[in-house]
């Protein structure tokens, strides 16, 4: 058993940046994105430069650029936190939030690059856009295997686009009319008409073995990830410890520093401070008020970037989909979500000393694409008096019983809202989602609460999570269906934000079925020692990680 010494100081971890080169047909060069850059991005603190260097013969320096966060050393275990029930390790099937314990083993297609503003190929040499041909053409580095031995080739890469569109919805991937492989490392993907988005689509899928799951089902793929990734599973134990240990056979020589990269799970925030303070976890992003004051007092300063990136919008959402349910009409929605409840008091309950915003009704965050400027739901319209008056003419005079679904982490707020509640005649239950995807059930007639993943290009993430397929207690509107799509294919970025903002309110306004209530900044802390996790983006560059030469010693496997 591992021991560590208590840490009472942090150190800034470097940014990692990456060089893309557009041209031509918005082509990304193999050059700009070998393992050469991303093993030098590894070991130095300043942004790499891009390297035509091959990435066959890439490798890790010896040691890091002189500065203050010393040189690197392999070997050691780093450990993670986290607060929320894993779902699953593959999230093929369905959205499961696997990537955020599934991300040491399991990598994905291109990672957004926060310089640019763009994706870069990551599993791929390069990728190609063609608006004349409405194709999009991927090619692999060859050579990569998953942890089964297995290649990752065009026919694997072709087998995780079927099946995700098979067992999802092809709309989040632009809804392409077929996927054919024209080389043993390249796949060519076709679309009905030309799109913007095509990279940034297909850039969070993440590579799963096809020849493990066919040799199982989907039930065993949800505890065993299987991907190309620099550390392979050794052992799965739920609402505990997933533990990965080094994968030897990794695609980028000389990587990963780490011998171990474990992620515990730790549901109570108290117990999660303490095993940050006591070196039982290494990285940790707080997400809990008071536990977020104690760091703060503490003296632990935050690494996160002041990118949309890193902030999370908090939300309750209506089931709007049972005819015979209150919340089918738009008008008892209207009052319950604006006027019945007192928003910016909750969001002040949760004033932790980072800047939280006192109401926020935008899913969205300023620089975000999809923000509202000029947007009237931000102004706090708490009226209960209103509220009553407003369920009277909805025909609910003595309001009604209703459920709240709530995940252990919101179970203060949803407390705090069914009180609000209770004051003008509505009974609503709290009931603990931790075991299940309310939202994903359309017969679960209530409130589902949730928070939002922001990000700096959001209209991927409005078809992955408020869209037919996913959202099932929303009853969308073929006008807002067709905001979303028309994001989707929008052929430059100014017409991407402006669809955003349309399907957002929307969202907001026509279908009156999400209430933001507040925004919060990630605060992440991380051990003194520790380096390179992307933790100022709240990412994982997970080969990246390593343990300065002078704190070595305190994370080796004991």
């Amino acid at each position: 058993m591992k021991k560590f010494k208590r840490i009472l100081s942090l150190v800034l971890v470097l940014v990692l940046a990456f060089a893309l080169c557009a041209c031509g047909k918005s082509e990304s060069k193999a050059e700009d994105t070998t393992p050469a850059d991303k093993t030098e991005q590894a070991d130095s603190t300043t942004p790499a430069d891009s390297s035509s260097e091959s990435k066959d013969d890439a490798a890790a320096p010896e040691s890091q650029t002189a500065d203050e966060s010393g040189e690197p050393a392999y070997g050691g275990v780093f450990g993670i936190g986290k607060a929320m029930s894993c779902f699953g390790l593959c999230n093929i099937y369905k959205f499961n939030y696997a990537e955020q314990y599934n991300f040491p083993a399991i990598e994905a297609l291109a990672r957004w690059n926060f310089e640019t503003q763009e994706y870069d190929p990551w599993l791929l040499d390069s990728w190609e856009h063609d608006y004349d041909a409405c194709t999009l053409t991927m090619n692999i580095h060859p050579g990569i295997l998953f942890h089964d031995g297995t290649p990752f080739d065009a026919e694997a890469l072709k087998w995780n686009i079927d099946t995700f569109i098979a067992n999802r919805t092809g709309a989040t991937l632009n809804n392409p009319t077929s996927i054919d492989v024209t080389g043993d490392y390249q796949v060519t993907v076709h679309f009905s008409e030309p799109s913007f988005a095509w990279e940034s689509n297909f850039a969070g899928l993440q590579m799963y073995s096809p020849t493990a799951y066919s040799a199982h089902d989907e039930d065993w793929a949800q505890v065993n990830a299987v991907g190309t990734g620099p550390f392979v599973l050794e052992s799965y134990a739920a609402d505990s410890l997933i533990k990965y240990v080094k994968n030897d056979n990794y695609w980028v020589e000389g990587l990963p520093y780490l011998d171990e990269y474990d992620v515990h799970i730790i549901l109570d925030w108290a117990a999660n401070e303490a095993a940050f303070i006591e070196g039982y976890n290494n990285y940790y992003n707080v997400a809990e008020a008071s536990t977020c004051k104690e760091m703060i007092a503490l003296g632990y300063e935050s690494v996160a970037a002041d990118v949309p990136e890193n902030y999370m919008e908090f939300y309750v959402g209506v089931n709007n989909t049972i005819p015979d349910d209150p919340f089918y009409k738009k008008e008892v929605r209207d009052a319950v979500l604006n006027y019945a409840i007192d928003w910016t008091g909750i969001a002040m309950s949760r004033d932790d000393g980072r800047g939280v915003v006192a109401y926020c009704g935008q899913l969205t965050t300023p620089g975000a694409w999809g923000y509202l400027d000029d947007f009237a739901g931000d102004v706090d319209t708490y009226d209960q008096d209103k509220a009553k008056e407003m369920l009277a003419a909805a025909g609910y005079p003595n309001g009604f019983d209703t459920k709240i679904y709530a995940m252990s982490a919101y179970t203060v707020m949803a407390t705090q809202i069914q009180s609000e509640l209770k004051k003008i005649g509505i009974n609503a239950e709290v009931v603990n989602a931790d075991t299940l995807n309310s939202q994903y059930d359309a017969s679960l007639a209530g409130m589902h609460m949730g928070a939002w993943v922001n990000k700096t290009d959001n209209a991927n993430t409005v078809a992955q999570t408020f869209y037919p397929g996913y959202w099932a207690v929303i009853d969308y509107t073929p006008e807002y269906i067709a905001a979303v799509d028309k994001a989707q294919s929008a052929l430059t970025k100014e017409d991407r934000i402006a669809a955003t903002e349309e399907a957002m309110r929307m969202l907001y306004e026509d279908m009156c079925v999400i209430k933001p209530y507040f925004s919060q900044k990630n605060y992440t802390v991380l051990t003194e020692g520790a380096h390179n996790t992307g933790a100022e983006y709240k990412t994982y560059f997970h080969e990246a990680v390593y343990w300065d030469a002078d704190h070595i010693a305190d994370h080796q496997v004991k």
